[in-house]
């Protein structure tokens, strides 16, 4: 796991987590902004439709009910309409495209409708609006009208109303179905442009810092070789590449000085008549002239490495070591 959490994976995983984010945030702010518009263009049309056959009810209703049953018949083939109906005042329905529906009070039909609502309507000349928020939602609308009377009379005393019932499921459906289809495009577009991302980060930025890591690993394992990377990728990189590459320089250069010198230092001292051995800081020999091996009798394999104690006679030992870690510390004799 921890192998991905770097710039070529990381970087592009975040971005990519970002734009799911805003996308999730987008696809619900439309969803919600899809249902208000259902919403409002299922009342709008539900005020114009109940409207319009309120007053074909009005005119037609005792004078050519055949022509009312028709224009019902057609304003029924809307998918919306969950019930339709023109009803009297006290609730009896006398026209809709549910024969069975004919003679039958409104509150038996209709769901949830209350005759006090059809009564305040009637009574009100105003239409009414209700909305349903369940599932699936609903938008009842109920418009009053006043029958055409007789010749002798103007106008009856009959009064009756349009109850129009839309069924939102499909809207909402059509609604969530066009959001998700932006979604998902939102979503692959965030995909492909963070796999985009990721391979131009890997070429442009990953690859050269790969390069100098690996040339790194092999300095410290070969400081003599000439090594070298590319200069390649951004500003930053090609900046660095330019300093690894004047770094590798510089330590091959002094390592070559350093053995050069040791290489002189071991000429001088394998030459030299007198016994002469070196230590590290455990005490263990590192270096020892022909002098020394001639004197007490080790050959030089056997001698690199041996503590210095097997030089010294055993009464001396113990404070001789002593001695020359004082020595290393204060760096007095």
């Amino acid at each position: 796991m921890r192998k991905y959490m770097n710039l070529r994976f990381g970087l592009p995983a975040c971005i990519f987590l970002v734009f799911i984010a805003l996308s999730g945030i987008s696809y619900y702010d439309n969803l919600r902004s899809g249902e208000k518009h259902t919403l409002d263009t299922a009342i709008s049309d539900a005020l114009s439709q109940a409207e319009r056959l309120a007053r074909t009810a009005q005119s037609e209703l005792t004078r050519n009910k055949a022509q009312l049953d028709s224009d019902l018949g057609v304003e029924s083939t809307d998918l919306r309409i969950a019930a339709l109906a023109v009803v009297a005042d006290d609730g009896t329905i006398q026209a809709t495209p549910r024969v069975d529906w004919i003679g039958k009070n409104i509150a038996q039909t209709v769901p949830g409708f209350e005759l006090p609502q059809l009564k305040a309507v009637t009574q009100g000349r105003l239409p009414d609006v209700q909305i349903s928020e369940g599932l699936p939602r609903r938008v009842r609308v109920v418009t009053p009208f006043v029958e055409v009377g007789t010749q002798s009379k103007i106008r009856s005393l009959a009064s009756g109303a349009v109850v129009l019932e839309y069924d939102l499921s499909i809207g909402d459906a059509r609604s969530r179905w066009e959001v998700q289809k932006r979604w998902i495009f939102e979503a692959v577009l965030a995909a492909v442009t963070a796999a985009f991302l990721s391979l131009v980060l890997y070429r442009r930025v990953a690859l050269p810092l790969l390069r100098i890591e690996a040339a790194s690993r092999r300095l410290s394992e070969a400081p003599t070789a000439g090594i070298s990377v590319p200069v390649s990728g951004p500003f930053e990189l090609r900046q660095l590449a330019v300093a690894f590459n004047n770094m590798a320089e510089k330590v091959v250069t002094a390592r070559q000085d350093v053995e050069l010198q040791s290489e002189k230092l071991a000429a001088i001292v394998g030459s030299a008549m007198d016994a002469i051995i070196t230590v590290n800081e455990h005490q263990r020999v590192t270096m020892i002239n022909g002098a020394a091996l001639e004197m007490f009798g080790y050959t030089h394999d056997q001698a690199i490495g041996l503590s210095l104690d097997a030089f010294l006679p055993t009464r001396f030992r113990a404070s001789h070591a002593a001695k020359v870690k004082q020595f290393a510390q204060e760096n007095t004799s």
